[in-house]
């Protein structure tokens, strides 16, 4: 199998099942007769530009493709800033966001896709967002507005 027909069914997998850790998706691919390394796999998943998100009401996390949950509907992402985020703080012209593990990623994407005036961009690892913003003011007024979005 190439790496396209294995990504193409990797998109078909996350869609269709709750995978919630990389082995379950090499299992699920050697269900149907795709063999793959965990190295592979986990290399998929970065090309995917897959990230754990919270399954709805269930609290399970599950592996999503960013594209997928990226939106530039301000009601997703206060709900997104409801669901994930853990703490917020600014020094200077910087907004650091903590956020539930493995939702960095698509959470910045969403900040990103907004184009909110006043930003410059995002930075993302697993569970903290780095935003950098043109100044100071414009720092604290969007961390005004996720702590509004969060309900604090």
């Amino acid at each position: 199998m190439t790496k396209k027909e294995r990504q193409k069914l990797i998109r078909k997998l996350i869609k269709e099942r709750d995978i919630q850790t990389q082995t379950e998706l090499k299992e699920a691919l050697e269900d149907l007769g795709c063999k793959a390394t965990q190295a592979t796999v986990s290399r998929d998943i970065r090309e995917l530009n897959m990230v754990k998100v919270k399954k709805d009401g269930s609290g399970k996390m599950v592996y999503t493709i960013i594209s997928q949950v990226i939106t530039t509907n301000d009601s997703v992402l206060k709900q997104s800033i409801k669901d994930y985020v853990e703490h917020i703080d600014h020094a200077g012209n910087i907004v650091v966001i903590h956020t539930l593990i493995g939702n960095a990623n698509a959470l910045a994407a969403q900040i990103d896709e907004r184009t909110l005036d006043g930003l410059m961009g995002t930075l993302a690892g697993t569970d903290t967002i780095v935003v950098f913003a043109k100044g100071e003011r414009e720092a604290q007024d969007f961390k005004n507005m996720l702590l509004e979005y969060r309900g604090w």
